[in-house]
């Protein structure tokens, strides 16, 4: 049968309209498969909106589907149960909880079904989610049913068209020479870095480059950071301050003879 596994969960391929229409052309690996059902009635049913039980699982909306349109363990399982169990899709269901393989006698046909009050079950479906899910499966279902076959249930394998990838950002280079700050490099001579230094420090990292070596990182230069003030000149001594400096001076020498004398 071609058994890929049983991987239930796996959904049905999605496929653009250019490749739908090359796949319906061309043959399937599988249909040789296909050619004993083909007049029993078995694939009549594909295409057919119905009401499926599943394990216990009261009627839900449901569409009988082609195992071909599928793949992987849901495609396996299919070709393997072909001619004992249909490949159904529950509508309102997810991914996960969407495919069903159920013998004829679990499918009814949809006329049928509503007579049977079939689409009044809502409150019998437990958990409250499944309740919830009912009415909308059976709206999407009745809409179906009212296509052409080959265009019921077309968002499994037609994927709609892909919106273009939002463009990167790019980010703007980093100069080699933009160590300095924009607020201290436009500061000018108000306290800040003199264009004096702000050249030379650019000048100094260009040729740090060209000679290829890390050297001693990059100094940055901030507000207020120019070139030291000079200090200011002592301040002149007075006649005062003069003659006491000569009165200390000569009070030490007097210590110094003494203490030799001694």
């Amino acid at each position: 049968d071609g058994d890929d596994g049983d991987d239930d969960d796996e959904s049905a391929e999605d496929l653009d309209d250019d490749e739908v229409e090359e796949r319906e052309k061309r043959p399937h690996k599988d249909d040789t498969k296909f050619a004993a059902h083909d007049s029993s009635g078995w694939t009549a049913l594909y295409g057919e909106v119905a009401w499926v039980e599943s394990q216990g699982f009261k009627h839900w909306p449901s569409i009988i589907y082609d195992p071909r349109w599928t793949q992987g363990g849901i495609n396996a399982r299919g070709m393997r149960n072909l001619g004992k169990m249909h490949t159904c899709i529950f509508y309102g269901m997810s991914a996960s909880e969407r495919f069903a393989f159920e013998p004829p006698e679990h499918i009814v046909e949809w006329d049928e079904g509503l007579k049977r009050g079939f689409d009044k079950c809502a409150a019998e479906f437990k958990p409250k989610r499944y309740e919830k899910a009912f009415p909308k499966a059976v709206e999407t279902a009745s809409a179906d049913r009212g296509k052409p076959t080959g265009e019921r249930y077309p968002d499994l394998h037609r994927a709609g068209p892909k919106k273009p990838a939002a463009p990167r950002k790019k980010k703007a280079p980093r100069k080699d020479d933009d160590f300095i700050d924009r607020d201290d490099d436009a500061s000018g001579s108000d306290g800040g870095a003199s264009d004096d230094d702000v050249a030379a420090l650019k000048k100094a990292a260009k040729k740090q480059k060209r000679a290829g070596g890390d050297g001693p990182p990059k100094k940055r230069l901030k507000k207020h950071d120019g070139p030291a003030a000079p200090r200011a000149p002592p301040k002149p001594k007075s006649a005062e301050d003069k003659k006491r400096a000569l009165e200390a001076a000569a009070a030490k020498k007097k210590a110094r003879d003494d203490a030799d004398r001694r």
